[in-house]
């Protein structure tokens, strides 16, 4: 052992390891042979290797080590806590600032937001007025073409529910009136950082809650009467409102892959296939019921004639219908409803009388790209002859004229393409306001 003296602290001791200095000086002198090295190694080059010197570690019982460790500790957590309130208190100035930004924009767009549909309508009727089209302004199409855009143009959903989640800031205390910092030393309602995390997270009482939301509320803009409303009772709201189901039509040329796709969809949970009835010849593996209702004429006539059906039609010399009463009993409990059909079909569902339908309609078209794809696609399959091949393609180049008639229209890729693109239609479909029902 070698006696260090260090000042005031007192005199310590360092422990010398012989083995591992040989071992040090052996390898050095190894080394230095086999480099034919110069140089000579001393008692000092040894002493700086790693592990020859070093103080014995003294054995100390955890009452002893746990006063050091804690004031290493609390100094530790002072500073990193002060580190964080510098941090939270530039943080919170940045969300301040963003979250007044968005606030402004949201009332510039408010301000907008009511004339949209009148001046896209001036503008329609001035570009029709410029081409010398012979279109008046209470033409049907047009005005279909004005409800579309209106429909596409109504952001109030968006609006109210961006306004909520600014709301939502005062509950997390992420900004507050008294304070600008995210995770202070003593949060507002007085759990100081050293106490259990319980009490330092977990104290933030009811009425001091309420309180912070009353603070926000009053510098806050429109969203505060619509927030104490509706937002902040969300139990409320689900035993307030129900809906109907969503009637997906899904119409596309033959071959343009339909089938495909729909199989896919029907995986969906929650989502009832409506099964077509047809009088044509079943293709090799399709099953009665579940690809479709294979009929005799006889059979299809009977049912046209109790109006069993909600649309029917000939297509390639074969008759094809809809059931009504299947659509009708899943829509009305809540039950979205898939029906696969030809545009013809599509064409009597969108002008039938019944309002739950009309209500609950959303029609997609499925559009090819090109007709020399389209053909393609029939070789492939390989279930048509060549006189039926230009048949159906004479038949899809009708039926793609009829793209606008759809409230949406997907232009085909892949498949995974195509099914994410209709997951995307039904997603938003389930989100329109007008969909909900007051009880």
């Amino acid at each position: 052992m070698i006696a260090l003296h260090s000042g005031p602290n007192g005199t310590r001791t360092l422990a010398l390891d012989t083995e591992l200095a040989r071992s040090y000086h052996e390898a050095m002198r190894a080394l230095q042979k086999e480099l034919n090295a110069p140089g000579e190694i001393t008692i000092s080059t040894i002493l700086q290797a790693p592990g020859v010197m070093r103080f014995p570690e003294q054995a100390l019982e955890p009452e002893e080590a746990w006063p050091a460790i804690d004031r290493a500790l609390r100094g530790a957590l002072a500073d990193l806590i002060k580190m964080r309130e510098r941090e939270g208190k530039h943080l919170a100035k940045d969300l301040i600032h963003r979250l007044k930004a968005i606030r402004k924009k949201l009332k510039e767009i408010r301000t907008f937001h009511p004339d949209v549909v009148k001046r896209y309508r001036a503008v329609l009727l001035d570009r029709i007025q410029k081409a010398g089209l012979p279109i008046m302004s209470d033409d049907e199409r047009l005005l279909k073409e004005i409800s579309f855009f209106a429909d596409r143009a109504d952001v109030s959903e968006e609006l109210v529910r961006l306004e909520s989640h600014l709301t939502q800031f005062a509950v997390w205390k992420v900004i507050s009136p008294n304070s600008h910092t995210i995770c202070a030393a003593k949060n507002r309602w007085g759990a100081h950082w050293n106490s259990s995390p319980r009490k330092c997270f977990g104290n933030s009482t009811r009425s001091a809650q309420r309180q912070t939301m009353r603070q926000f509320l009053s510098a806050s803009s429109p969203v505060s009467r619509s927030w104490r409303r509706f937002a902040s009772k969300p139990k409320i709201l689900s035993k307030k409102f129900s809906s109907r189901g969503i009637l997906f039509v899904v119409s596309a040329p033959s071959g343009a892959g339909k089938t495909t796709l729909v199989e896919r969809i029907r995986r969906t949970p929650n989502l009832f296939y409506s099964v077509s009835c047809t009088t044509r010849t079943p293709r090799a593996g399709e099953i009665d019921r579940q690809d479709y209702r294979f009929l005799s004429d006889a059979d299809f006539r009977e049912r046209v004639a109790k109006g069993d059906f909600v649309e029917h039609a000939q297509v390639h010399g074969d008759h094809y219908g809809t059931l009504r009463e299947p659509i009708v009993t899943n829509l009305e409990t809540g039950k979205d409803v898939l029906i696969d059909i030809d545009t013809q079909g599509a064409a009597v569902i969108r002008n039938c009388g019944d309002p739950l339908i009309q209500d609950a309609l959303a029609d997609v078209f499925i559009m090819p790209p090109d007709l020399e794809e389209l053909r393609k696609r029939l070789l492939k399959r390989g279930t048509e002859t060549a006189q039926q091949i230009d048949s159906r393609l004479a038949t899809a180049a009708r039926e793609m004229e009829h793209w606008r008639d759809y409230r949406y229209t997907i232009i085909s890729g892949s498949v995974e393409e195509d099914l994410q693109r209709f997951r995307q239609i039904m997603a938003a479909e389930s989100y329109l306001s007008r969909r909900l029902i007051e009880k």
